[in-house]
């Protein structure tokens, strides 16, 4: 297959650089400046030094560590007497680890107060809990009773220059951008997991098989950090007839559920065999099947009881321009039009990062506007003299799809097929 020529990008300001960097392990431009503006933005609402500090906090805990709004207000115990520790997050029970944040925004950090959280931290873990707030007594003896493993991280929005050593992880600015580019780049690479099969055919480099549904919410639970990033569906949860149907199925008819879905593919880099019908997978992501995965995570957050099995196909597909095109022609449920499919394209993200700078949310995945909080949504003010032009339900936000027909129309000057067969025009 030969390779598309640049095609629409020569249009868009900075596509050149953007070709370069398309390999590049740094940011793409304006990456970073975006990334540190939503932090300002974010941070600067607070009205005090200390409010400051802890719209930090929440901002590091929801964007970097990716908790829930409520679980990272939850985290967050600074103030009077927090001896040290601002929030605390699990990392996973299940390694019987936990970790410990000390967040220091603005002039407040300092080299000493690293060296400080991790005396605060050693200390703490000895201390009497009779003395402590109630919230820190009840941390403590969670670590003391399970004997869990404790991470320490410092989080600052300044450049630190520090030698870090294993008590400590340190995020600043910089690795905070890098982190976060490098989820959306390639999250799944470097990583592993195992997942049992109950039965498996084989196929050239592919393997077909029956999965418990147990085992799957076991393995998104796992890594779900990573494993639904190249699904163009990922922010489409519960909002179709297809995931009603699924709940519907999964609560009447477990045991029917086998034949009403379709089931799941995920593409790997490589996997191994091991023994019991187990797998290794190397860098797994759910490209198809992000709706059931979700719909079935859900449904066994409500219900003990999770049985039934579903078909899992698994394909090892080390070329990212054929885990691409497995993604595309895999996506091809009703429920996937073709304006979804941009959404692997770097430069539609690279797109998506200058437009924040003008107000706007560049909705690339279908739905991914309208699944943010409101409080999120609120982030976009569009700008008032381009407002008029877009519809009154989405000021703020301009579609991936509706902005190449309109380049093409506008710019290329064939609006006629540009309305007609757009499809043509998607990279």
């Amino acid at each position: 297959m030969t390779e598309k020529n640049p095609g629409l990008l020569e249009y868009i300001p900075g596509s050149q650089a953007l070709l370069l960097q398309k390999k590049s392990e740094q940011p793409l431009e304006g990456f970073a400046e975006n990334i540190q503006g939503s932090l300002i933005e974010y941070t600067e609402a607070g009205k005090s030094d200390v409010e400051k500090g802890h719209n930090f906090l929440q901002w590091v805990l929801t964007r970097v560590y990716e908790a829930t709004e409520d679980d990272a207000a939850d985290a967050i115990i600074d103030g009077a007497n927090d001896l040290g520790i601002d929030a605390y997050l699990p990392v996973d029970f299940s390694d019987n680890k936990i970790r410990l944040f000390q967040s220091k925004y603005g002039t407040a950090h300092s080299n000493e107060a690293i060296a400080k959280f991790k005396d605060d931290v050693r200390i703490l873990l000895n201390r009497d809990v009779t003395k402590m707030r109630p919230e820190l007594a009840n941390l403590v003896t969670k670590i003391q009773e399970k004997n869990l493993k404790v991470e320490c991280c410092y989080v600052t929005n300044q450049k630190v220059d520090y030698i870090s050593d294993d008590s400590v992880e340190i995020l600043d600015i910089d690795k905070i951008v890098q982190n976060l580019w490098d989820r959306i780049k390639k999250p799944a690479a470097g990583k592993k997991s195992r997942i049992k099969l109950e039965k498996m055919i084989h196929y050239k480099n592919t393997v077909v098989g029956i999965l418990k549904l147990r085992e799957l919410t076991d393995f998104v639970v796992k890594n779900r950090d990573y494993v639904f990033e190249s699904n163009i569906r990922q922010w489409m949860q519960f909002k179709t007839n297809v995931n009603k149907g699924i709940r519907e199925t999964l609560q009447s008819s477990p045991d029917k559920f086998f034949y009403y879905n379709n089931g799941i593919t995920i593409v790997v880099n490589d996997f191994e065999e091991l023994e019991d019908n187990n797998m290794m997978l190397h860098a797994p992501q759910i490209v198809n099947g992000a709706q059931t995965s979700n719909s079935i995570l859900d449904h066994a957050k409500r219900t003990n009881n999770l049985d039934g099995s579903i078909t899992v196909t698994i394909i090892k597909a080390d070329d990212e321009l054929d885990q691409n095109n497995i993604t595309k022609y895999r996506n091809s449920q009703n429920s996937v039009r073709g304006k979804d499919l941009v959404s692997l394209m770097d430069f539609h993200k690279s797109i998506k990062s200058q437009l924040e700078n003008y107000g706007y949310f560049y909705e690339i995945q279908a739905g991914s506007f309208d699944s943010k909080t409101k409080s999120q949504q609120t982030e976009f003010n569009g700008d008032t003299i381009y407002n008029r032009y877009l519809p009154d339900n989405h000021k703020k936000v301009i579609v991936a799809k509706d902005a190449i027909q309109v380049l093409v129309a506008g710019i290329e000057q064939r609006p006629t097929e540009s309305y007609s067969s757009p499809a043509q025009f998607l990279p």
